[in-house]
């Protein structure tokens, strides 16, 4: 999973402790996929506000 992610194992495993906390076994499966997805989000926002972020850093 580290490779095609492109997530650490460090952030892998944590995920997988969390998700296996919330959710119980299935949480092995939930914990990294909401996590990447949560990932993917942040990236999103920031690509996508990235003038508008870069603008706020300036004042």
């Amino acid at each position: 999973m580290q490779g095609n992610s492109g997530m650490s194992t460090l952030l892998i495993f944590f995920s997988l402790l969390g998700g296996l906390h919330l959710f119980g076994l299935i949480g092995l499966i939930y914990g990294p996929i909401i996590f990447a997805v949560t990932i993917v989000l942040f990236r999103l926002y920031e690509t996508e506000f990235e003038t508008f972020l870069a603008q706020q850093d300036r004042e």
